[in-house]
Order: C-alpha cells, then sequence, then structure tokens
C-alpha cells in the first residue's frame, strides 16, 4: 500500500505521515528532506537505494518510533515512483512525503 501526503508540507503534514506510517505498520518515505532532517544520521539514504548500493532496510532511521528513509535532495517524479515502488517492496505500507 502506497500513500501519498503533499501540499503544503510543514509540521502538520510530517505528523500526519507519521501517524499514517505509524498505524499502517509501515515507512515514512521523504522525498524533501521534512521527515528524516531530525532522523539524520551517517549511512545511506534513499540515493543509496536508488542506485543499487543499499538495500531499504539498511536505509532505514527512526524518528518517533517511525521507520524513515530519509532523501536529502529533490527528486524527479519518475525516481519517486521507482523509490516508492523499491521501500513499498521491501518493507511493506509507504507513506511518501513530498
Amino acid at each position: 500500500m502506497r500513500v501519498r501526503v503533499g501540499g503544503r508540507v510543514g509540521t502538520r503534514a510530517v505528523n500526519r505521515a507519521l501517524a499514517i506510517a505509524s498505524a499502517l505498520d509501515g515507512v515514512v518515505l521523504d522525498t524533501g528532506g521534512w521527515v528524516a532532517a531530525d532522523a539524520a544520521g551517517r549511512g545511506p539514504d534513499g540515493r543509496d537505494v536508488l542506485a543499487g548500493r543499499a538495500t531499504v532496510v539498511e536505509a532505514l532511521r527512526n524518528r518517533c518510533g517511525v521507520p524513515v528513509v530519509g532523501w536529502g535532495g529533490a527528486l524527479t517524479p519518475t525516481e519517486r515512483a521507482i523509490l516508492a515502488r523499491r521501500v513499498e517492496h521491501e518493507a511493506g505500507a509507504v507513506v511518501v512525503v513530498a
């Protein structure tokens, strides 16, 4: 299952994405750098997953107890779709914050 939270991304949208992912026992895919900023750490991120250098599991970080795959740059719609599909395939439900 894939859910997209978009529009004016801010604190409410981030909290909504975290709540939805928690309820679905899923993963937040942060394609805009909003959620993963606090969950940032060393190691692979969405870029590495997209390039095939890491798995989704290796790229997971936690924020408020919810797994997050971060991306620190801009994504094309095609890259976002490919990455969302990989996260969905490896981790189950995915909430995309765009």
